[in-house]
């Protein structure tokens, strides 16, 4: 099973490398007739799980298409398609203006940099504490658009890389006529999963990440990643200010 799986995966990557980058898509939402979503964890597990949203008459519907999942207690193996919800039309939407419109360039207006949360998060840091004197650093810091430009950077571009063994998430769109758009993230940097990559061209816009998450069942995913980016913003700073990795 594990090597089918990746087997697809596999080709799915390749398929996107041969596509022409520069293609635009022009996706209307009437075009679509379904849209799978699915995720395979990376590492030795074989766990993997898929969705599908629908059209049915005015209602775009999510269905489970398939879970395996192996715990010390158990061990699921599930293909029965299941009803989960109806999906509001703004998500489905958002995603086809993401796919026509894919923001190719790393863009920090994209993100929320909200100087007072990375103050709150600021003891949230993992593996060093800062001193009273490095935190004063860091919020006098806060204040220079080029610290924060060069901190957000360094989220995409990370000193080191733990281990090799990247979850691939991805979605497929199907239309009427039976073409298809491919997107894949397999990243597992600082900034979640960005860059996506859709029919070979890259995407930095992070709302394909929510839309994603909301699809496959994190529906607080929003809040946990904001979380996630003001703590890693604070630690990408204190390494600028401090060049001492407290990731």
């Amino acid at each position: 099973m594990i090597n089918t799986l990746r087997s697809t995966l596999l080709f799915l990557i390749l398929t996107l490398s041969c596509v022409n980058l520069f293609a635009q898509q022009s996706l209307k939402l009437g075009d679509i007739s379904k849209i799978v979503f699915a995720v395979q964890p990376g590492g030795i597990t074989n766990d993997f799980s898929s969705f599908e949203i629908i059209p049915e008459g005015r209602v775009w519907k999510c269905y489970q298409t398939k879970l395996i999942k192996q715990t010390l207690k158990e061990i699921v193996n599930d293909t029965t398609k299941r009803l989960l919800s109806n999906i509001p039309l703004t998500i489905v939407s958002d995603l086809v203006e993401l796919v026509n419109k894919p923001d190719t360039a790393i863009n920090i207006n994209l993100f929320t940099v909200d100087k007072t949360e990375m103050i709150k998060y600021l003891d949230s840091m993992q593996h060093r504490p800062l001193s009273p004197q490095e935190k004063s650093r860091v919020i006098e810091g806060l204040q220079s658009s080029n610290l924060i430009n060069k901190a957000f950077y360094r989220l995409y571009h990370p000193l080191f890389r733990m281990g090799d063994d990247r979850t691939a998430n991805f979605i497929i769109i199907t239309t009427r006529k039976n073409t298809q758009i491919k997107i894949l993230s397999t990243n597992f940097g600082f900034l979640d999963y960005e860059p996506w990559y859709i029919n070979g061209v890259a995407s930095y816009n992070p709302n394909i990440s929510r839309i994603f998450e909301f699809i496959t069942g994190d529906k607080d995913y929003t809040q946990k990643s904001k979380k996630r980016f003001f703590i890693n913003m604070d630690s990408a700073i204190s390494y600028e200010l401090f060049k001492k990795i407290i990731w």
